[in-house]
């Protein structure tokens, strides 16, 4: 579907087929469309990603809590599962985060701007990602198209190649 019309139109002959106008679930899943419509992806960011990885992770958690085939009953309910399990473990971080903090290892406004928006478990993440891309020196062969990167350490300059050029 190219146009949100054809959506929103869709989505309602959906639910009025299965009789899901006042299922929660579906409810809860239509308001948070802006984050699994690609129509809404056009210019995000995403590292990188695809549409296609970004499905096939979530592919992956789904068949952690269910089997191939289910009937549809089943789905909604381990759907739910996953959901509640998720919300749970979202909200333990969120209180190990108030409770203990984010150790910051530097004073880069980087650093302190995300050890106030991730919880604690991503924000080590992120420190050691950012520690981790200390070890190179970057220098810029064609304004914001194209770098090289060097390894600080001469041995792992050595395993990898001189330098790394990217795009």
């Amino acid at each position: 579907m190219l146009i949100i019309d054809e959506f929103e139109a869709a989505w309602g002959i959906f639910l009025d087929k299965y009789n899901l106008r006042k299922h929660t679930s579906m409810t809860q899943l239509y308001e948070i469309r802006l984050k699994w419509d690609k129509r809404c992806f056009k210019g995000v960011f995403c590292a990188k990603m695809t549409s296609i990885q970004r499905s096939e992770s979530a592919n992956h958690m789904l068949k952690t809590y269910m089997p191939p085939a289910s009937p549809m009953h089943v789905f909604v309910r381990q759907y739910m599962r996953l959901q509640f399990d998720r919300e749970r473990e979202e909200s333990y971080e969120e209180k190990r985060t108030m409770i203990g903090g984010a150790v910051r290892r530097t004073n880069l406004a980087i650093e302190r701007h995300a050890s106030r928006i991730y919880t604690r478990a991503m924000f080590e993440e992120f420190g050691r990602l950012l520690i981790e891309a200390t070890a190179y020196n970057i220098t810029e062969i064609e304004k914001m198209r194209k770098y090289v990167t060097v390894h600080n350490n001469a041995a792992k300059r050595k395993k990898n190649g001189a330098g790394l050029s990217m795009k």
